[in-house]
């Protein structure tokens, strides 16, 4: 999912590379298209990167490096070649076939001065090189190439990074739109410029490293949230529509619980009888434990949200919906303590908090009258603070709720009694659900054998467990659904309509001048009825929501769904069924907050068929980790695998070694007895950081410098 910032100052920093101000009249533009290796610097001048011998770190660095073009003064400058640094390090003194050139369009005629930043040759860093053009080397010839060069600027932005996507496809419209009719031979060289750059952005190595050894490679392969359902375009037959109940859902059988139950039962959250048995969970054992985990996410993130959602970026997903629902754990921390609430449990109908999703906070209440009157005051405090946000109450399926909410939903909170418990939302869609299980008339969580399986192995109560998270299989069966994948591909659609709206208005959101507040209109396609309003704050629509917050999909309902969305669900279903040859099933991380350690235990049932965790499995099967393993002590990081020395990866490894030592032997290497190369192995290895001013010093470094020192 692409998001397109509203804060106007974050939108702006992301264009690099260029200093973009639109100029009322472009009747005056003028534009510059000189080669690279002609301009004058007046400041230093282009590193010869082929006269040094770097080496293959070297190397990639300077080749990932993004050169920069800021002109001093108003207007627009850009690179224009499809890979900068193409033959760059050939050593035959052969030229660059094509020229690299710097494309400048500006308000008036007048000279040009402006840094180049590039890459030193050594990839430490980076030198700026001022230039200076004279106005009389403008050219009107060139308005066209410098309309090519601002396509493969944004195509290139595009390819880079999905923050700020909706700004990039705009200014391409933009470009394409002032070149007009496209002979045929520009029309190839734009499907170049696309081909080229258009693609998904790769995870790095450290990333992924990361993910396997955290667990979150394991969620994200299981859960599968990033693929997105393909569409073919153009077919009249296939807009048809069809009963989404005709559509059948994921087919592959549960695991039977049954026999891995024990016969004694164990302790369950007291909340897991409130909440619906298709909706993930968190449940906290006490509100301290509450306070320490929405501390550590803060800091850190948290797996669940860094690995279900594409291209997840650091946007302060827990302050957003604190904000939102007007409830800091902080805050209430100091308001109540203990005191009147005994656990915590947060639930939602989805894992998509960067883009939006109905959450719902769930207290067990000592004193629940108390507790829901201190939380209205806070939020009707925090609410006044917002000039739209108004009362609102009701009742719906029997629950009685107050709250506050604005048009825009940045405040949007609603406040419950249920018994003993007191529940916040942001969603009506929520209370219903729970009002579902009250009622009776759906399944509760706690009656799920999944749910009293994991409470075996992690056991509540337990001094080293702070969260369990929580996703059932009837969850992710729902969340792998027809209604619940369609729903949310026609979200996605529909919220790139909306940041390309936006992306359009941003010229007005930044002076001010140009368009009017209100009801605006737009060419492209929504799945339903969108009314557009342009804002202060961005554009908005009470159908599909605003770029930061989309309308959670527990709120989209629709009875009929088009054969084109029909055939992409199956497509998609047989494609992830297929990763499963026996079953699928439920996901439990138990998350301990110690003092200066965090810890986290992960149990997946079963991994994926084609997990990357493959051999991991093949290597540990048959052996049990104990509390001694791998030399358990005070380090930064510590991972310790599981060794069956039986394995056929060991025994392959140890035959493999043996026969290279066997053919040492006639130079009197070895002996008599049957060469067993891995026969000191233990049953587990340990990797570990033990502790040192070296981590600290790397800690204060910026990513970029970490990145560099780590290689």
């Amino acid at each position: 999912m692409e998001c397109l910032p509203c804060c106007v100052a974050r939108s702006c920093a992301c264009l690099v590379g260029c200093w973009t101000i639109f100029s009322a009249s472009f009747a005056e533009d003028a534009f510059f298209r000189v080669q690279l290796s002609e301009i004058k610097f007046t400041d230093g001048e282009l590193p010869d990167y082929s006269a040094v011998n770097q080496d293959w770190r070297v190397r990639q660095r300077i080749l990932k490096t993004m050169p920069e073009v800021q002109l001093d003064e108003e207007g627009e400058a850009y690179l224009q070649r499809g890979n900068l640094w193409s033959n760059i390090f050939d050593r035959t003194g052969a030229e660059i076939s094509t020229p690299v050139h710097l494309a400048i369009r500006v308000p008036t005629k007048r000279d040009i001065t402006g840094r180049l930043t590039v890459a030193k040759p050594d990839g430490s860093g980076l030198i700026a090189l001022k230039f200076r053009l004279p106005a009389d080397s403008a050219n009107p010839k060139a308005a066209r190439d410098f309309q090519f060069a601002k396509i493969e600027h944004y195509e290139r932005r595009l390819q880079i990074s999905s923050v700020g996507a909706a700004w990039y496809r705009n200014q391409v419209g933009i470009a394409m739109k002032a070149l007009g009719t496209l002979s045929k031979e520009e029309g190839t060289r734009i499907g170049q410029v696309s081909r080229q750059w258009n693609g998904n952005r790769n995870l790095n190595q450290t990333d992924r490293t990361y993910e396997l050894f955290s667990g979150g490679r394991a969620i994200s392969e299981n859960l599968q949230l990033d693929r997105e359902m393909l569409f073919p375009r153009g077919n009249a037959e296939l807009a048809k529509p069809v009963l989404v109940d005709s559509i059948t859902g994921i087919t592959v059988k549960e695991i039977n619980w049954q026999p891995l139950l024990k016969e004694e039962k164990p302790k369950l959250d007291a909340l897991a009888s409130a909440i619906p048995a298709d909706q993930h969970v968190v449940f906290f054992p006490t509100f301290v434990a509450a306070l320490k985990v929405a501390d550590e996410a803060k800091l850190q993130g948290t797996t669940i949200l860094r690995h279900t959602e594409f291209s997840a970026q650091d946007m302060h997903l827990v302050e957003r919906y604190e904000q939102q629902l007007g409830l800091s754990l902080s805050t209430l921390g100091r308001m109540l303590g203990p005191q009147l609430v005994t656990s915590v449990a947060i639930t939602g109908g989805d894992p998509y908090f960067a883009t939006g999703t109905d959450v719902a906070v769930l207290f067990e209440a000592k004193q629940p009258s108390v507790l829901a009157a201190l939380l209205l005051a806070k939020v009707r405090l925090d609410a006044a603070k917002i000039p739209d946000a108004k009362p609102v109450e009701g009742t719906i399926d029997g629950i009685k709720y107050v709250g506050q909410r604005s048009p825009d939903r940045r405040v949007c909170s609603f406040i419950a009694e249920m018994d003993r418990t007191v529940v916040v939302t942001n969603s009506l869609a929520q209370l219903q659900r729970f009002g579902a299980v009250r009622a009776g008339k759906a399944e509760t969580l706690a009656s799920l054998p999944e749910y009293h399986f994991f409470r075996q192995r992690y056991q509540l109560g337990d001094a080293s467990e702070s969260a369990l998270l929580f996703i059932s299989d009837a969850t992710i069966r729902r969340w792998c659904g027809p209604r619940w994948r369609i729903a949310s591909s026609r979200r996605t659609r529909d919220a790139a309509v909306l940041t390309q709206v936006q992306a359009a208005s941003l010229d007005f959101l930044v002076t001010g001048r140009g368009l009017m507040l209100g009801s605006i209109t737009s060419d492209l396609p929504t799945s339903q009825q969108a009314d557009l309003q342009l804002t202060s704050e961005g554009v908005l629509s009470p159908s599909i929501g605003r770029s930061d917050f989309l309308t959670p999909i527990s709120e989209l309902t629709f009875d009929s769904v088009t054969i084109a969305e029909r055939d992409a669900y199956q497509r998609w279903r047989d494609g992830y069924q297929s990763n499963w040859s026996v079953a699928f099933d439920p996901i439990a991380l138990r998350v301990g907050t110690e003092e200066k350690r965090l810890s986290a235990d992960l149990s997946i049932m079963p991994l994926i068929a084609r997990t990357e965790y493959r051999e991991m499995l093949q290597v540990a099967s048959g052996v049990k980790l104990t509390a001694e393993s791998g030399d358990p002590h005070d380090t930064v990081a510590h991972f310790v695998l599981a060794l069956n020395r039986e394995s056929e990866p060991i025994q392959q490894l140890n035959r493999l070694l043996a026969g290279i030592m066997a053919g040492q032997q006639v130079a009197g290497l070895g002996g008599d007895k049957p060469l067993d190369p891995l026969g000191w192995l233990g049953q587990s290895i340990a990797i570990y950081a033990d502790r040192d001013p070296y981590w600290d010093e790397l800690q204060k470094l910026k990513p970029e410098e970490r990145s560099r020192k780590l290689q």
